[in-house]
């Protein structure tokens, strides 16, 4: 239930709704497309903590957690710096998929790459709290605090920066 919890909170597009009622679609439009660039990430990160689900969650032993969290560090460790390689080319990237229309999304890209390796880095302990400690309530506890923490700065940082606040919340 509490797992659930945190990926029904971590479902709402709150950043998309914020942007529409703060500021404009053309806002919206800007941070939405950088956004759905990286969003494999997110399916990515998912995926791989379903992997990680079934192995911690077999553990008995801090031993046997720790070797197996040291083995699959080299995952998350690659896919980030994937992510971190296209930051300083972001125009490009942005130009090649939206067009130039949409090369004001270039910054929103290089701070949402940020995120989104963030993200990635901490399925591997998000992982070990659920699954091996069995401690999905500290698991929620942390999303609510976060997403709570998230709406503030979206408040904040939408109607003075557009789409850039969104991505720096």
């Amino acid at each position: 239930a509490w797992v659930a919890s945190s990926l029904i909170i971590s479902s709402i597009p709150f950043d998309n709704f914020m942007l529409l009622k703060f500021s404009d679609p053309t806002q919206t439009g800007i941070y939405s497309a950088p956004f759905k660039i990286l969003t494999f990430a997110y399916m990515f990160g998912g995926n791989f903590t379903r992997v990680l689900a079934s192995r911690f969650a077999s553990f008995d032993t801090n031993l046997k957690a720790k070797a197996y969290a040291v083995k699959a560090l080299p995952i998350p460790l690659l896919f980030s710096l994937i992510i971190a390689v296209t930051i300083p080319f972001s125009a490009v990237v942005i130009n090649i998929i939206f067009g130039k229309e949409f090369l004001a999304s270039a910054v929103i890209y290089q701070i949402l790459s940020v995120g989104f390796i963030s993200f990635f880095l901490s399925t591997i302990p998000s992982s070990i709290i659920i699954y091996f400690f069995g401690k999905s309530k500290i698991s929620f506890l942390i999303t609510l605090i976060k997403y709570a923490l998230f709406l503030l700065l979206l408040v904040t940082l939408i109607p003075r920066y557009g789409a850039v606040g969104a991505a720096a919340a």
